[in-house]
Order: C-alpha cells, then sequence, then structure tokens
C-alpha cells in the first residue's frame, strides 16, 4: 500500500513538473507583438498632391519576408484606409522585413499587373503588360519597406513614408491669355528618340523589365502630372510637346515643343513651355468655347429654386421676343451675356466701337450659348498691346489704356450671328398694344 502511496505522489510530481514546463515554454512562445504602420507618401510636390493618398481609389499591397528573403504567410492582417495603417496581428519572437507598395486602381486599365505568387523577394511584384511606356495623369505608385524585430510581447507602432516608384513630368503650357488657351484642343507628348523604360519593380526595389517607346504620339491633359515608368538610361531623355488649336475662325494650327529632362525613380521634373510664338498669342477677344463651359459652368435664368423677387424684378428678368439675347456692361472691366431662349445659340460674334479708336473690334466670341444661360466674363486687362478683329477684316493693335475704354459708357455693342435660330427669331415682328 505503502508503495502505490508512494508511486502517486511521483506521478503527481512529475505531472506539476512537466505542466510547469509547459507554462514556462508558454511564456517564451507569448514574446509576441501586434504590430501597426501607419502609411504616409512622400509628396512630389508642395503645392500639388497633397491630398491623401490612401483613398478608396487606391490599392494597397504588401508582404512580410524573413531575413533570408523568403516570403512569409499564415499571419493575419488588415489596412485601415481611414487611418492609412497596416495592422498585422501578433508575430513570433524574430526579424522581419515589411514591404508595401500602393497605387492608382486606375492603373488597372492601364496594363498594371500585381503578381499574386510570390515567395521570394527578388521575384517581380508588378509589371505594366503595354507594350508602350505607361504613361498616365496624376496616379500613382507608391513603394516602401520597413526592418520590423519582434524581442518582447506587446504593440509597436511604426511610421513609413513611402517613396513614389514612378517618374513624374509636369508640363506647363498655360499661357496668360485666356483666348489662347481656350483654342488649343490637343496635346500630344512623343520620345523624340527611341527610348528604353522599365516595364516592373521587384519586391526588394529593384526595377525590372523594359519597353520602348518609339515614334508614338501619346495624348495627355492640359497641365497635368504626366507620370512614366523611369527611363533605364541615366541620360536626359528627348520628348516633342505638339499642340493642336482651332481658332474663331476655324483656322487650324500645329506647334512643335522640344525639350529633355531626367527620368529618375520618385523625382519630379518641371517643364514650362512658352506659347509666345504661337500666331494667336496676342489676341485680346474674349473666346467662350463650349469645352470652357463644360469645365466652368454658368448659372441659368428662370430656373424653378430662382426668387420671386428677382423672378419678377424687370430691371433683371425682362426682354423683346425678337431680341432674347443681352449683352450689358456692368462695369468697365466685366460683360453680362443673357439668353432668354430654350434653345442653345452658336456662332456668335460680339461687336464694340470705341469712339476713340473709330472702329469696330471683336471683343468677345461664342461658340455656344446654351439655352437660357447668364454669363458674366471680365474684359481681360493685359500689360502688353493686344491684337483684335476689326469688322473692315483688319487686325489692329490696341493698348491696354485703348482696351480699358470697351467699358465706357459711349462704348456701344454689336451683335452678330449666323445661327439659324438667330435668324429666324431677329425677322419676329412683335405687335405691342
Amino acid at each position: 500500500m505503502k508503495s502505490i502511496l508512494n508511486f502517486r505522489f511521483y506521478l503527481y510530481i512529475t505531472l506539476l513538473l512537466m505542466l510547469s514546463a509547459c507554462q514556462s515554454d508558454t511564456l517564451i512562445d507569448d514574446s509576441q507583438q501586434s504590430i501597426i504602420v501607419r502609411l504616409s507618401c512622400e509628396s512630389l510636390n508642395q503645392t500639388r498632391n497633397n491630398t491623401n493618398l490612401f483613398s478608396e481609389n487606391v490599392d494597397v499591397q504588401y508582404l512580410l519576408s524573413d531575413l533570408e528573403g523568403n516570403i512569409i504567410s499564415g499571419y493575419s492582417s488588415s489596412f485601415n484606409t481611414s487611418q492609412s495603417s497596416i495592422v498585422i496581428e501578433p508575430l513570433p519572437r524574430g526579424s522581419y522585413q515589411l514591404y508595401v507598395l500602393a497605387y492608382s486602381k486606375s492603373l488597372n486599365d492601364r496594363g498594371f499587373t500585381i503578381n499574386k505568387d510570390i515567395y521570394s523577394i527578388n521575384q517581380t511584384w508588378f509589371t505594366f503588360e503595354n507594350e508602350t511606356p505607361l504613361v498616365s495623369y496624376d496616379e500613382y505608385v507608391c513603394y516602401g519597406q520597413l526592418a520590423i524585430d519582434v524581442t518582447t510581447s506587446g504593440t509597436l507602432d511604426f511610421a513609413l513614408a513611402l517613396k513614389h516608384a514612378l517618374s513624374a513630368v509636369d508640363i506647363h503650357s498655360e499661357s496668360s491669355n485666356q483666348y489662347l488657351n481656350n483654342i488649343i484642343t490637343a496635346y500630344e507628348l512623343n520620345a523624340t528618340n527611341p527610348t528604353a523604360f522599365y516595364n516592373g519593380m521587384n519586391v526588394n526595389g529593384g526595377y525590372t523589365g523594359e519597353s520602348t517607346w518609339s515614334e508614338q504620339s501619346i495624348s495627355i491633359k492640359e497641365n497635368a502630372f504626366v507620370m512614366m515608368m523611369p527611363a533605364i538610361t541615366s541620360d536626359a531623355v528627348g520628348f516633342s510637346l505638339s499642340l493642336s488649336s482651332v481658332n474663331h475662325k476655324k483656322f487650324e494650327y500645329q506647334s512643335n515643343y522640344y525639350f529633355s529632362t531626367h527620368l529618375l525613380p520618385g523625382t519630379l521634373n518641371t517643364i514650362d513651355v512658352s506659347l509666345n510664338n504661337h500666331p494667336d498669342a496676342k489676341v485680346g477677344t474674349y473666346y467662350i468655347s463650349k469645352a470652357h463651359l463644360n469645365q466652368y459652368p454658368q448659372p441659368l435664368l428662370l430656373q424653378d429654386d430662382e426668387p420671386k423677387e428677382l423672378y419678377y424684378d424687370r430691371s433683371e428678368r425682362s426682354f423683346f421676343v425678337n431680341q432674347p439675347l443681352q449683352i450689358k456692361k456692368l462695369d468697365q472691366a466685366k460683360i453680362n451675356i443673357r439668353f432668354y431662349a430654350p434653345l442653345p445659340l452658336s456662332d456668335v460674334s460680339i461687336w464694340a466701337t470705341i469712339p476713340s479708336i473709330n472702329q469696330e473690334i471683336l471683343i468677345a466670341y461664342c461658340d455656344s450659348i446654351p439655352a437660357f444661360s447668364n454669363m458674366e466674363f471680365d474684359i481681360p486687362a493685359y500689360s502688353y498691346n493686344r491684337e483684335y478683329d476689326t469688322s473692315l477684316a483688319r487686325r489692329i493693335s490696341l493698348t491696354d489704356e485703348q482696351t480699358s475704354l470697351i467699358g465706357d459708357e459711349e462704348t456701344t455693342i454689336r451683335i452678330e450671328c449666323n445661327d439659324l435660330l438667330w435668324q429666324q427669331i431677329s425677322i419676329f415682328k412683335p405687335k405691342w398694344e
């Protein structure tokens, strides 16, 4: 009996020791930490691109590796868009490397492809599958990596500033001349010589692949960052910028500009293109185009939400049925255009006769006036002479002092329009009681 008790006591002590060892091992395994990585992206330009990059329009990918470069799987993690942060649930003790890639989702339509089958940091993470190099507008690919060491239990909080993986070119071609800006219809960019660009990036941040840009013009947007993959060469890359324009006389003109710049990763290259040699660079006529109206919408007349006091104000809401288009000088620097008709009007010329000049000049041209328009525009003030077409089919140059007389009380305004609607309205003979 005594031997049985001794055996049970021995077994009890053995079990206690084993349990104690298990508890000790558990404490060692508990050397785990939750990881929070708060993301930001370095700005290309302090005056632009300061909005939050991590929105619903941006996809964020991330990979975790050991120090040998092997991709680790099986851990729990999530990305919080509102906080711009990656949360990784407890990781065991050890050293890791985190790789992060953030990109505009719209790039998926441009051949941007993510490699989903990755086991090593030396593999390609993304590629552009199109044969020509990527050219996009205000779209981004940002990349970064972070070393993480887990030594004790708790939570580790990191800040990681991603860098731009693309090269950016900011082409400034806007003129101080409103007329010239409104007649430009297209911008096309081309490499002047065959140029090789990278077309992908590895997980470790190295660029890979190659695509060649040669003899293919690419349409670009006005005054937008043109983003492209870095060039393989460290030398400056030559470009040509072609601007197409159609003025109010329907004359077409194409001008070409040449520049060169280095296309290095994460750099912004600002190019100022002078339009001073354009044949219409000095035209002072105010040009209201349909594209301009779409970009800068104007209020409409006789709308449901218009106050009754305004609706019944004769000085503000009255017109002759055969004169629904009104041109009114608000002051010496502003003109108001109102159109009381349910259909749009096209091809409208506004002429002004300045007594001191004794010539009728074209001060504004509208290729389209929407129905019930109520537009205002400023008479441009320039520090140098401007050119105006006259009703005698000549072009004269006026000083800023002379053009300031357009708003003078003695100046008379005349409307000319070739639209069929205007021709029909003009022959109305209203019968007044």
